[in-house]
């Protein structure tokens, strides 16, 4: 017979007895024999018996205990742990008692963790003095952030201020699509459930909204409550409305200020919809016809954004071809002399000919030249089945252009075949039947489990104010659905955890602001766009907020003067799942293709098609000179920007063409042109606004005044010319000045851009011709991987693939290529003014530049990059002479060569330091 030693427990059966036994035997049996306090007897087998000796003592203070929704005030308590049960121990003023874990809630706050804490009062300090600009007028977060004490480690919350605490998930079993989707859009819904934060990011066009209606269809769908936030309550409406649409409106309510709470108790209560045809005999089934459907349209969408790549790359061609052709004053009768082969045949010759003219250069008059050149014509024979007589370099630099006029030929037929395959293939496979299937079958499954979670309930239970407070969780059950404004998110149902939160359009929300909204949901969903306008830090606000960075040091991820809440995240949890929704479908291609370029680096595929008509974007230029000027307002306080001829222009151009009103935006970037604009157009049909209003907005055509006679980091940042220019549909048009600056700027490149697609304008230097020469570009390292390791050959590699890892390395130089072994004479246009020698230079097939970095929106050379190697470039030999004739050609026409030597150290960070310098005030790159 042993006392009880209570520092252990004893679990009989799986249940926690300590404090009910008075004694326990063991016989020879190994048979206990448990006597209990009321002095009963009971023998208990070996295997029903446990005893557990170690305990962890848990922090009463930084933990909330609860028991059937009833908190627990114990003064203290510990844990006990049984494979992978466990089991408390508490102990109260009036005694002490056991628990098991299915029992007990123990929620730990992440405030015990003092980097969270320091973290966390951060962002308390800052809302005392951060402001947010609300529709109703400026509100602060500060008493918000006082009624905050404790923070459970499983909300979201927690894990952001204590990344380590980010959760994996498992997914669902199906996912359902009731809102029509493409391939981007549902890779974001089945991410948004594996992981407890994910981010969704959304560029104009690419279907938000509907990716956020399907993660609510599953949401709801599972059982599950969501709260659906943004910075402005259009954006949450949106969602309500496409709800609505498909009979889903009364899962929705929308709360948050006291406004819309007292508004959802006197009239936003509604009763259920007829669900007697919701329900489904054959539910088993038809989870299995969508889980095929799911698989099958995945293929559909592939074929999809192929035809849809392939068209834009047509269009892209024939603009480079007609502008090669004009440059180059080329006679396309030649071309019909020749056999029409594959594309790469092309480009294999071209190498070709290079590849001889290089073997006779270094011949020069040895009898091996006679011998090169009828090795080489066999070779092109067999190449193009073509016989070519080459017995003067003139005739070979023919060829090239031949070669290279005859590549857009065959590409673009190859391309035309490509297109129609897919088109084929679409229609075989009733593509769009196909989508409709899985749009109808997810929509009957949600119904069906939305039938099977309301079918005992015959009237709708009715809420009152005070049911905020004590029935929060009765009235989320009932309206899944809750929409809010993000600084109201906490005001919305008080005691209520969701199971998700949506956060829309996040790189327009404070850090502060997102921060608690994220303490009252298990799970987060962040959609937005860092490349879209970020939000607004009042320059009144920004002395105190230094202040408070600088007095706690706070990393640079949680810098709420920096940071939206959308980059904010994506630095805290750079693990947290990423998804780009790449399909666009609303703007004209060529507009939004000047974004893709520009801004996401090519990665949107642009699924919208041309109409055709008047051109897409147009520039208007006023007369040079300093027009813009300033006048002090004192209503508001603030000096107004605005430019008087900037808005003569726009009346002339809707005199001219009165059909732009039919849907026209003027947008700008300063409020004082909005003032004058808006006194000057009689249309009140007309929005004018500045372009931060108008983010998530879009007309059929836009106009875009910019004001300044020179442009500013304001005026000319990223973020706002793209939000200005994806802003339009139909047509796009510039309102600009007309003075000359060589000083590169965003709003330059898009001047260069239109231009470019519009009307031929007189340069001295020839287009680039990206896609030609990005062909050229994968087939030469091809060529040079089969050739011998000579010095030349491995020095090429090696510095190509260095440059294209430093573009890799920074945002802003997504917008540049690289292009080997650029011949001088597509670069060069205009020959005044370069002496004979130079200009027989220029002429010949075999000058070039090493490397050529252009930008890939203005088609324009950026910088020219020679890697010179010691033993052939040293001063006193032939090549040395060949340089500097380069090196002089170049700087007459104003183009930046760098020169690296393949026994010199530190190229690198040269390369880097020399694009800073020539992308001027466009920025110093963020990483990326």
């Amino acid at each position: 017979m042993c006392q009880m030693e209570t520092s252990n427990m004893i679990l009989l059966k799986g249940e926690p007895k300590t404090f009910q036994i008075k004694s326990v035997k063991k016989d020879n049996r190994n048979v206990f024999w448990v006597t209990f306090s009321d002095k009963r007897t009971f023998p208990y087998r070996q295997r029903d018996i446990v005893f557990l000796s170690s305990s962890v003592e848990i922090n009463v203070e930084d933990s909330h205990l609860t028991r059937a929704e009833r908190r627990l005030s114990p003064k203290r308590a510990w844990v006990f742990t049984h494979g992978f049960k466990k089991f408390y121990r508490l102990e109260f003023d009036n005694g002490i008692r056991e628990y098991k874990d299915s029992d007990l809630k123990v929620e730990k706050s992440v405030l015990s963790d003092k980097k969270a804490l320091h973290i966390f009062l951060y962002f308390k300090e800052v809302s005392s003095v951060n402001t947010i600009p609300t529709e109703t007028g400026l509100i602060s977060l500060f008493t918000k952030y006082q009624q905050l004490n404790f923070i459970e480690e499983d909300s979201t919350m927690a894990t952001f201020l204590k990344p380590s605490l980010l959760k994996v998930h498992k997914g669902l079993g199906i996912y359902l699509f009731p809102f029509r989707s493409n391939r981007s859009q549902m890779i974001a819904v089945r991410s948004a459930f594996s992981s407890q934060i994910s981010v969704i990011q959304g560029p104009p066009g690419t279907g938000k909204t509907q990716t956020i209606l399907n993660i609510i269809a599953n949401i709801v769908a599972t059982g599950k409550s969501v709260l659906v936030v943004s910075n402005n309550n259009a954006a949450v409406e949106n969602v309500r409305e496409k709800l609505e649409q498909v009979g889903f409106g009364f899962l929705v309510t929308s709360l948050g200020r006291s406004e819309k709470q007292q508004l959802f108790i006197e009239k936003g209560q509604v009763g259920y919809p007829d669900m007697r045809d919701w329900s489904l005999k054959n539910y088993n089934e038809e989870t299995k016809v969508l889980h095929d459907l799911n698989e099958k349209v995945g293929n559909v969408f592939l074929k999809q954004e192929q035809l849809a790549q392939d068209r834009l790359l047509m269009e892209s061609l024939l603009t480079e071809q007609s502008h090669f052709l004009s440059e180059h004053n080329y006679d396309e009768i030649r071309l019909e002399s020749y056999k029409k082969g594959p594309s790469d045949r092309l480009m294999k010759m071209w190498l070709e000919l290079e590849s001889e003219a290089e073997a006779c250069e270094l011949a020069e008059n040895s009898p091996l030249k006679r011998l090169i050149r009828f090795l080489h014509k066999i070779r092109r024979r067999f190449l193009l089945r073509i016989i070519y007589s080459i017995k003067h370099v003139q005739d070979r630099k023919v060829l090239l252009a031949d070669m290279k006029a005859l590549y857009y030929v065959c590409k673009l037929k190859e391309l035309q075949c490509d297109i129609e395959a897919a088109e084929t293939f679409l229609q075989e496979t009733k593509a769009d039947e196909l989508l409709e299937a899985q749009t109808k079958t997810s929509l009957a499954l949600l119904k069906h489990r939305l039938s099977l979670k309301y079918r005992d309930a015959n009237i709708r239970p009715r809420f009152e104010s005070k049911d905020l407070y004590r029935k929060s969780d009765e009235i989320a059950k009932e309206y899944p659905v809750v929409l809010s404004t993000t600084f109201s998110a906490r005001n919305t149902l008080p005691g209520h955890i969701f199971d998700y939160l949506i956060m829309d359009e996040a790189s327009q929300v404070s850090v502060d602001s997102a921060v608690l909204a994220l303490s009252v949901a298990r799970n987060a969903v962040i959609v937005g766009d860092v490349l879209q306008l970020s939000h607004i830090v009042d320059k009144e606000e920004r002395p105190n907020l230094l202040k408070i960075n600088h007095e706690f040091g706070i990393p640079e991820a949680y810098n709420c003067l920096e940071q939206s809440f959308l980059s904010s995240v994506l630095h805290v949890l750079p693990h947290a799942p990423q998804i780009l929704l790449r399909e666009h479908y609303r703007c004209e291609p060529i507009i939004i293709d000047f974004c893709n370029q520009k801004f996401y680096g090519g990665s949107l595929i642009i699924m919208s098609t041309s109409k055709g008509g008047e051109m897409a974007m147009k520039v208007v230029k006023t007369v040079p000179g300093n027009l813009h000027r300033k006048i002090y307002d004192s209503q508001s306080g603030r000096w107004e920007t605005f430019n008087q001829r900037e808005n003569d222009e726009l009346q002339h151009l809707l005199m001219a063409e009165p059909e732009l009103e039919k849907d026209l935006g003027v947008i700008t970037p300063y409020r004082g042109q909005v003032h004058l604009l808006r006194r000057n157009i009689s249309n009140k049909l007309v929005e004018i606004d500045t372009i931060h209003k108008y983010q998530g907005r879009e007309k059929d055509t836009i106009v875009f005044s910019t004001v300044l006679s020179q442009y500013d980091d304001f005026c000319d940042n990223p973020n706002l010319v793209n939000v200005a220019v994806s802003r339009a549909k139909r047509c796009f048009v510039l309102i600009t000045n007309g003075n000359e600056t060589t000083k590169p700027s965003v709003i330059g490149d898009l001047i260069n851009y239109i231009q470019y697609h519009g009307v031929i304008v007189e340069s001295k230097l020839h287009s680039i011709f990206d896609l030609l020469y990005s062909s050229y570009a994968q087939q030469r390292m091809h060529y040079l991987a089969g050739k011998p390791k000579v010095s030349d050959y491995d020095s090429e590699n090696i510095a190509y693939n260095v440059l294209l890892t430093i573009l890799k390395t920074h945002k802003v130089w997504n917008v540049l290529h690289v292009f080997p072994h650029y011949p001088l004479y597509d670069l060069i246009r205009d020959l005044s003014g370069l002496t004979d020698k130079q200009h027989r230079f220029v002429a010949s097939p075999m000058a070039h530049v090493d490397f050529l970095i252009s930008n890939r929106v203005t088609k324009q050379p950026v910088l020219a990059i020679e890697v010179n190697g010691f033993s052939y470039h040293h001063k006193g030999t032939a090549q040395a002479e060949r340089d500097a004739i380069k090196r002089s050609i170049l700087s007459a026409k104003g183009i930046r060569l760098l020169e690296l030597d393949t026994v010199g150290s530190g190229e690198i960070e040269e390369v880097k330091a020399v694009l800073t310098n020539e992308l001027g005030r466009i920025g110093t790159p963020d990483e990326a």
